[in-house]
Order: structure tokens, then sequence, then C-alpha cells
């Protein structure tokens, strides 16, 4: 079983789970003991540290992976119109539009977007300052992100998973509760409408709210008629024999869970489908969990210190986890050989200053080596292939390596994304 914290950001505390799941069986879930932390504007990250801290040894959570799920009230979903043809001019023309979509600055957001269909895109947008929060929190916590996810999408995937069948239709999925209400609807497998409230919070408002969403979608969507209703949280049963009887839809149960939009499905991407990814957004911000600010110059320093000082192989090897996870991560240095020579005039320094030079954003390293043969092995993984082709060019440049060849590349697929994984290996000049 693989466990999992879920933090859902509430719009005054976070509600927090524990999860196990076998990943075979996605689906088949055991729940921990639900806890609920004070988290308003102008929460310290230290003081939420320690709080969570306190909380998770008193639920007797051991998981070090945590996901952020982001309630519907806490986030923009907009369908937009675009015109372009490749990524860049995509991105170009969502961000023309950005500022005229959003209630708060460009500067103070965080957003992703994935093609809702051929000529639409769907458009995520959360504020980044309590976000920065909680992701601080949880880095002094000793835990680590594994993505951050709408709740809206979480539920999407949720009934996609419980129903293939689904894939093919228009259904909405319901997630109601003392938090309040929210609807999502998937066409054909994409998410293409979203709408919450945190004011209902009772069985005649959800049913009231329900009935709202279904006419405010068939009015956006004109001919897209639903064909079923999913609906999740404690009441559920409760829920859908209402709904069922006031909409005439035949609805379904899904997940009886008061957090049962926090529960996210891993999922496998096409090859060269573009999907939300807010993680690798917040990352290419300068609060970003992910993002190296310090990370990489310091265990690139602590690295060359060890390997001048000692003298041996370079054995840099940093524990795999979600791409540019740095900060946090174990460092080890081992000696790989015992019959490595201690040549001072080594170029250790040279070799890890051009290899970090040399690394694209989307790009970290896994392993660092050289053996007494002056070999030098580097062990790697993309987030896209034009981040080999970029890390690859210009380490054939370095003044310190020559002859560098490129292995075979493997695709692997990381929680929610294919990720590449590849060696360099060149010797030293």
């Amino acid at each position: 079983m693989t466990k999992q914290l879920l933090l859902v950001l509430e719009a005054k505390s976070l509600s927090a789970i524990e999860v196990a799941r076998d990943l075979k069986s996605p689906l088949v879930v055991q729940w921990g003991d639900p806890f609920s932390l004070p988290c308003e504007m102008g929460t310290s990250p230290e003081a939420l540290a320690e709080s969570l801290k306190q909380e998770m040894l008193r639920h007797d959570v051991s998981s070090r992976s945590v996901t952020f799920v982001i309630p519907r009230n806490q986030a923009v979903l907009k369908l937009l119109s675009v015109k372009g043809t490749t990524m860049e001019e995509l991105e170009s023309a969502i961000k023309e539009q950005l500022e005229a979509e959003i209630p708060f600055s460009e500067e103070e957001a965080v957003w992703d977007w994935e093609l809702a269909d051929p000529t639409t895109i769907l458009l995520a947008v959360v504020r980044k300052d309590r976000l920065t929060v909680v992701i601080q929190a949880c880095r002094l916590a000793g835990l680590h992100g594994a993505e951050i996810v709408l709740s809206s999408v979480a539920l999407m995937r949720t009934a996609l998973s419980a129903n293939p069948s689904y894939r093919e239709a228009a259904i909405g999925v319901v997630h109601a509760g003392p938090q309040g209400f929210e609807m999502a609807v998937a066409r054909r497998g994409r998410l293409v409408f979203s709408r919450g409230t945190l004011h209902a919070v009772s069985l005649p408002a959800w049913v009231e709210e329900t009935s709202k969403s279904v006419r405010v979608y068939g009015q956006e969507h004109p001919g897209e008629l639903l064909t079923a209703l999913v609906v999740n949280g404690e009441e559920a049963v409760g829920l859908a024999e209402s709904l069922e009887r006031a909409l005439n839809l035949p609805t379904a149960i899904g997940i009886r869970h008061p957090l049962a939009h926090g529960l996210t499905i891993p999922v496998k991407p096409k090859r060269g489908e573009k999907t939300l990814n807010l993680l690798a957004a917040m990352a290419r911000t300068k609060e970003g969990v992910l993002a190296p600010p310090p990370g990489w110059t310091r265990v690139w320093k602590q690295a060359a210190l060890a390997c001048a000082v000692g003298g041996a192989v370079i054995g840099l090897i940093l524990a795999e986890r979600t791409l540019r996870q740095v900060e946090g991560m174990e460092l080890e240095y081992r000696t790989l050989s015992a019959q490595v020579a201690k040549e001072p005039e080594r170029p250790w320094l040279s070799l890890i200053s051009q290899v970090q030079r040399a690394l694209p954003e989307d790009v970290m390293v896994n392993a660092l080596r050289v053996n007494d043969k002056e070999e030098v092995t580097i062990e790697f993984t993309a987030e896209s292939f034009s981040g080999i082709t970029l890390f690859y060019n210009r380490l054939a440049r370095s003044p310190v390596l020559t002859g560098p060849q490129l292995g075979t590349i493997r695709t692997v697929t990381d929680r929610n994304r294919q990720l590449h994984r590849s060696v360099v290996k060149a010797r030293l000049l």
C-alpha cells in the first residue's frame, strides 16, 4: 500500500488526512484519521509547520509525500478560446487574456492550462501567497510535494476511473459537505465546467445548487446534455436520491467521505499531451516548493567540497523524488572505488561547475560519478526531450569533458507526468 497525506486548503484552515491505497486498484482506499489546522492569512510557515508536525504525530501519519488540494472556491477556472498551433503561441495568447480573467495581478498568481477541446483551453489560476506559506510549512515539517490538484479535477478523475464508460459521455460530479458544495462536468474525459460555493451546507441547499449548476452548464454548453450524475461526500446516499427525483437524471454514489474531493487518481497523459500541472507552475516561481533558489548551489558546493577534500570518486546520489525537489533531499557521498587515486589536481570543482551550468530548468541530476579511468557518468531525469537535447549540447561544449555520448532514453510515469531518464558518458580532459 502507498501512503499519501492530503492537505485541503479551505478558506481559513487546512483539512488533512493520510490515505493508503494499492496503486493497482486506486479506488480501494484506506482512510486515516482526519484532522484540521487553523491557517488564515498572516499565519507564519514556522508556526504552521510546528502545528502540522504535532498533529501528524498525534494521528500517526507516516507519509512524507503530500498532495495539496485546492477547493473550487479557492481557484479560478475559465474556458478560453485561443488561437495558436504551438505551445509558445498558446501560452502567449493566454497571457494576453490573463489580466482580464483573474481578480488579482499576474504576479500574485500561479496558473497553468490544458486543452478542453481543439479550440478551447481550460485555464486554472490560484493565488500563490497562502499556497506559498503552506508549502514552506511542509518543507519545514520534512514533507515533499507530490502534486497540487484542483478538487474539480480530482472529482473528475475519480469518477472516470470508477466507470470508464463515462469517458464518452457528459457527466456531472457533485461533492457536498460541511465545507460547501461544488460540481464539475467532464465531457469526453475532459473537465469543461466547474462551479462551487461555501454557503450551501444542507441537503436542500445542495439540491438547489446542483439544479442551478445543471442550468448554468446547459446555458454555457447548449446541446451538450448531461447523461448522469455522480455524488460524493458523507451525505452522498440521501443527496443522490433527492437529485434523481429532482432532476430525473441517473445518479450514482461515488466516494462517501467528507474529503473525497481531495482524493486524486494518478493518470498517464498521452504522449505530447498538455495537462494541468500547477506544481510545475509553482516551481517556476521564486517562491516555488520545487524551485532551486539556493538548492542547487548548496548541493553542488557541498559535493565539490566533499570531492576536493576526500579526493575520491564523485558519488553524488540524490534520492529520486519529484523533479527539482532539491531542498530537503538526502545527499550521500559514497566512495565507489577504494583504488581511486587522490590527486588534488583533478578538476572536481570545474567538472561540478560545468554540469551545474549545463542544467536546464527541467532537468535534474540523479548521480554523477567519475571512475579511476577518468570516465564520467551523469545520470539524469528530464521533463521534456528538449531539456535532454539542451543539456547534452551544453555538455558537448564543456571545456573539461570530451566525447560525450547520450545513452538510451527511458520514459517513465511519475504520478501524473511522463519523465525521461537517460545517461551521458564522457571523459575528463
